[in-house]
């Protein structure tokens, strides 16, 4: 890895004006996973004539698509296979991370902010709400709830379309209906806030009674929250059909762990000798053009350097995760080690923000299966990590007396026992986790 990414950069105003567009190249790739990466490079290929892209890369990656998920090529071409560059190119649909990711560039306003939203954009699903509590992701990118709630106010909730990141329907429902300002606001708002019930079930005369307004103005605030969309994110559904493509590869031999890009993940590029001979030569360039081949030239070198590094970064980090997780491999769950972003920053000499970057959206395919990077992050809870946690949990629920299932204050009482102090309201969200029913439940369930 370069020293000028490895440590402190900043050495004069020289070094930063030559280095600045390089790092910007560097930290806009870092975060892409995979299929994003592609896309990046895609772009960048077509928009610059000095860059070429080796085309074994895109044969290699024909043949894992096609591998992994022939189904979803099928949905492209009648056959399930892509004829040529072109069309893979013009076919590749877009996903809702990649436009997430987008949005964010546009909407975080701070280093701290984008990496907060990067964990936050992480967690939302194909429907487009977040799907994990804020409390759950706030230790993993170690920042409190109150923060992460700030950042997904002020930056998530500001992106296209309205709705996106909502907690829950009646949550999306008001973003949009901020986002509009539609007539009668302040009523709709409260149809949604405190009657949404009755707005569902279009009883137009219990709303009116409730909200005190007359019977057609109740009409047109449930014809106006109908017209909403419930699934912010379903225009990215259409035609999209997700495969399962991974970053990494590690393999494991003795004591040795290895880890690698896949020939498909780790797109190749070099200079298009054709055009740096004609601006060296310069016969029959305008001053104009000269200029113009120049700064493309330039473009394009920083761009392969922030590839390159971008490439050296997530392979680092990722090894660094694998290392630090070895009893996983050999042990499964139990063997889980309490692991923080800063646990890796100071193992590899990167900034948090930077190991943020590198493990997000990544994931790596190992002899147990594949799993995303972020998955081996395990902070602690009450010292223990929560996948021991867990264990303890599901082993409690597995020897408890059939004719008197433990309930959450029991299985507290049981965890702070073994030395695990937590709330019952922490059991209760780690027992719904797991699929456990509640003791009465399960009691009901045996009967």
């Amino acid at each position: 890895m370069a020293e000028g990414i490895k440590s402190k950069i900043i050495q004069g105003p020289r070094l930063t004006a030559v280095l600045a567009p390089r790092l910007g190249r560097y930290f806009d790739l870092l975060p892409l996973p995979v299929d994003q990466l592609a896309g990046a490079v895609e772009s960048a290929v077509e928009e610059n004539p000095f860059l070429m892209l080796d085309e074994r890369w895109f044969a290699g990656r024909r043949r894992t698509l096609q591998s992994r998920s022939s189904k979803s090529l099928e949905s492209y071409e009648g056959d399930g296979t892509y004829q040529d560059r072109d069309a893979w190119l013009s076919e590749r649909p877009r996903s809702l991370q990649a436009h997430l990711l987008d949005e964010l560039h546009l909407h975080a306003e701070s280093e701290r902010n984008f990496n907060l939203g990067l964990a936050i954009i992480g967690e939302i699903n194909e429907d487009g709400f977040l799907e994990r509590p804020l409390e759950d992701i706030a230790p993993w990118v170690e920042a409190t709830s109150a923060e992460l709630e700030e950042v997904l106010e002020r930056v998530v909730f500001k992106f296209e379309p309205p709705g996106i990141g909502a907690r829950n329907l009646k949550e999306a429902l008001i973003l949009q209906i901020k986002a509009q300002q539609p007539k009668d606001y302040h009523l709709i708002l409260t149809a949604v806030d405190n009657y949404l019930s009755d707005v569902s079930k279009g009883d137009s005369k219990a709303l009116a009674r409730k909200m005190k307004v007359n019977q057609e103005q109740a009409d047109e605030i449930i014809e106006y929250i109908g017209s909403l969309e419930p699934i912010p994110a379903r225009g990215f559904q259409q035609g999209y059909n997700p495969l399962i493509s991974v970053d990494l590869v590690a393999q494991i031999d003795s004591n040795e762990m290895k880890v690698a890009y896949l020939e498909e993940t780790a797109p190749r590029l070099y200079l298009n000798e054709g055009y740096v001979k004609l601006l060296k030569g310069g016969e029959g360039v305008t001053e104009e053009e000269h200029k113009f081949l120049q700064e493309k030239l330039a473009s394009a070198k920083d761009f392969i350097w922030a590839l390159e590094r971008r490439q050296e970064t997530v392979l680092e980090v990722a090894r660094a995760v694998l290392v630090s997780q070895r009893e996983f491999f050999r042990r499964g769950e139990k063997g889980m080690r309490p692991l923080k972003l800063s646990d890796i920053a100071k193992r590899v000499n990167y900034s948090i923000s930077t190991v943020s970057r590198a493990v997000a959206g990544k994931k790596i395919e190992t002899p147990l299966g594949i799993f995303p990077l972020k998955f081996f992050f395990n902070p602690q809870v009450a010292g223990r990590s929560r996948h021991v946690i867990l264990e303890a949990i599901t082993r409690l629920v597995e020897k408890e007396p059939k004719a008197r299932p433990l309930a959450d204050d029991d299985i507290t009482g049981e965890l702070s026992g073994q030395g695990i102090r937590i709330a019952r309201r922490t059991v209760a969200k780690y027992r719904k986790i797991l699929g456990i029913p509640t003791a009465s439940r399960r009691k009901k369930n045996e009967g």
